[in-house]
């Protein structure tokens, strides 16, 4: 059975898109079946397997859903990585039709129809940040584990309070199963007065709920948003293979280091379960 996972942060504009699909496609290559399904509504992550994977698709995660199989909206994207694709828009119709159900059915849509496609090894959402709103809330519903995403400011460490919150009233008023794997850190920088300030306050060097690796703010990362993970050097050079030079190394370094730490992370979950 699948590992349904979701990474967030009530913040947006963290690189929680980014990130998630980093992920999914680290995963891919470790050789685990991956599938990514995008509940945001500007269908950000279909956006970017686009701009690197060529492949078409007529069904979406919207689409899919009125029809009872979200099996029928899957496209294999890369060996080991499909997606569930959204269109943008069209996926704001889950907030119409959450008002016309119970609150206990309008958190759960997605979970009850998972059951086509839990032969996969791994399961990410990516959704928009805010918290409350329907697409967060199914797709924490359905997970077995979420990643709280924050970067080196204030307004992002405090925001992964409302996240938690939002989880915490999802396990209370709905049973939902979550677990927490920890909270990674992305676009750290080095800044000794700002590192300072929030280690002394947030003791993120200390805590067992921070992840060890973090993830650095670098500039070929940001360039993935336009070009795809890792397909930099492939978009300026187009017709060549796709060759990863220092700056993407590093990133791929460190994916894996994260990868490694949420394998490890969700092991000693499950075994402490037996």
């Amino acid at each position: 059975m699948a590992k349904k996972i979701t990474i967030g942060n009530q913040k947006g504009g963290i690189g929680k898109t980014l990130i998630s699909c980093l992920v999914a496609e680290t995963l891919a290559e470790k050789g685990f079946n991956v599938l990514m399904i995008d509940l945001e509504p500007q269908a950000h992550a279909t956006a970017l397997f686009k701009r690197k994977y060529e492949f078409t698709f007529q069904e979406n995660i919207y689409s899919a859903f009125k029809k009872g199989d979200l099996k029928s909206a899957v496209v294999k994207v890369a060996d080991n990585l499909s997606l569930i694709p959204s269109i943008e828009n069209e996926t704001t119709h889950f907030s119409d039709l959450a008002k016309k159900k119970s609150p206990k059915k309008s958190v759960s849509m997605i979970k009850e129809n998972l059951s086509s496609i839990e032969d996969f090894d791994f399961i990410l959402f990516d959704t928009p940040p805010t918290a409350k709103e329907v697409y967060v809330q199914n797709a924490l519903m359905a997970s077995d584990y979420f990643i709280a995403l924050t970067e080196m400011t204030r307004d992002s460490f405090e925001s992964m309070q409302h996240y938690f919150e939002q989880v915490q009233y999802l396990r209370v008023n709905f049973d939902a199963k979550l677990q927490m794997l920890g909270i990674l850190m992305n676009r750290r920088s080095d800044d000794s007065e700002i590192l300072e300030r929030l280690r002394k306050e947030y003791q993120f060097e200390e805590k067992k709920m921070y992840f060890k690796t973090s993830i650095y703010k670098q500039t070929r990362l940001e360039k993935y948003t336009e070009f795809g993970i890792y397909n930099f050097l492939a978009s300026k050079r187009p017709n060549s293979p796709i060759k990863l030079d220092t700056w993407d190394r590093q990133i791929k370094e460190t994916a894996h280091s994260v990868v490694d730490e949420i394998l490890g992370r969700i092991e000693i979950l499950e075994n402490s379960k037996q």
